[in-house]
């Protein structure tokens, strides 16, 4: 995405006949190789960080890499709001478990002002 899409459709969004809302879905580590100079454009309302088939910073057995990541993502004051998003399926990389993410994951970030909520991805789903 270059930079001047952002922008475009901000404003549209400004011209008030309509109200739309920019949202970007960044693989988990942060800067995002391919979208992180669009959301330094502070353009976007939200991300939804897929934290899920990234070997870098996905659950495996073990929240640190993807607690170490969220903290990157509600540290850019570029980002408003910070959705965390997962695998559906249990056969996808970086598959958790509902009761895990609750309680060693959203207790502690939806204490952060940033976070938007949780975005769940199902594969099978997506064609």
């Amino acid at each position: 995405m270059t930079d001047s899409k952002p922008e475009t459709l901000r404003n549209l969004s400004n011209n008030g006949t309509s109200q739309i809302e920019l949202s970007a879905t960044p693989k988990c580590h942060h800067p995002d190789k391919y979208l992180g100079t669009a959301i330094q454009t502070g353009l976007f309302d939200c991300v939804q960080v897929r934290f899920y088939n990234e070997s870098c910073c996905q659950y495996d057995g073990s929240f640190d890499a993807m607690k170490s990541e969220w903290n990157e993502w509600i540290a850019d004051d570029k980002v408003d709001k910070v959705f965390v998003g997962v695998t559906a399926s249990a056969e996808e990389e970086g598959y958790v478990d509902a009761n895990d993410l609750i309680e060693n994951f959203l207790t502690d970030a939806v204490h952060s002002t940033k976070f938007g909520g949780v975005m769940v991805w199902y594969l099978y789903t997506d064609h």
